[in-house]
This record gives structure tokens, sequence and C-alpha cells, in this order.
């Protein structure tokens, strides 16, 4: 069983979704986990990742970040596998053909008020589909 991670930011990125998915990765990989992530395609990290970093390709992220991800993490999910989402419209659009997980982070737990309508849109939708 893999867990792919999926997000929009990572190393070299700063921010706190960029910080919040290499230390996740890294801590499921020092606990023995397989890990591979799914990331925007930028520069390398800064240093060699020992799990391996798939740079997700396209354009309009705003509008298509879906569909850039689930090309990117489709080919390579098994059955067992896990898929975590770093964050809310990642997970609405992939909920749609995966089972995912997403996790509340950052401005979702601190600044609710500002997530409210799209993290309740986004559950609505995953509800509705096989999804943590």
């Amino acid at each position: 069983m893999t867990w792919h991670i999926v997000t929009t930011e990572f190393p070299p990125m700063i921010g706190g979704i960029s910080t919040w998915t290499a230390e996740v990765a890294k801590a499921l990989h020092a606990a023995g986990e397989p890990v591979a992530v799914h990331a925007r395609a930028g520069a390398a990290p800064p240093e060699p990742m020992p799990f391996p970093v798939y740079r997700m390709r396209g354009r309009w992220w705003g509008r298509w970040s879906g569909l850039w991800a689930l090309l990117s993490v489709w080919p390579r999910v098994r059955r067992g596998d896990r898929v975590l989402c770093a964050t809310w419209p990642l997970a609405e659009h992939l909920s749609r053909w995966l089972r995912v997980g997403v996790a509340f982070h950052g401005s979702d737990l601190t600044r609710p008020e500002r997530a409210g309508r799209t993290v309740s849109a986004a559950w609505r939708t995953c509800r509705a589909r096989p999804a943590a």
C-alpha cells in the first residue's frame, strides 16, 4: 500500500501547504510507509527526497487542477493505495474517480470563516462519493 499525497505546492515553493505536505510525506516515509508525492510542476526540491516526487504538468491550475492531478495520480494508484489531498479543491475533483482523504490544516482551522464556503461545498461533493 502506497500513500499518494497530491498537492499544488511542494518544495521549493514556500508556504504553509508546501511545508505541511513535505513534513507529512517525510513523516510517513520515516514510519516505514511507502510514499509518492504528486505536486504541481516546478523546480526540484532543495534537498533530495527519499521518495518519488511526480511533477504534475498543465495549464490554468485554478480551473483544471483536478484534471492535471488525475492524469498524474490515476496511472500510479493500485488497489489498496491511499490518496491524501492537501487541499479541498483537489479532493473535490479527485473524489469523482478515486477514494480520497483530505486534511484540515492551516487556514482551514485558523480562519474557518475564510474557508467556509469552499470547505462546505467540497464536503458536500466528497460526502456524496467514497471519500474520507
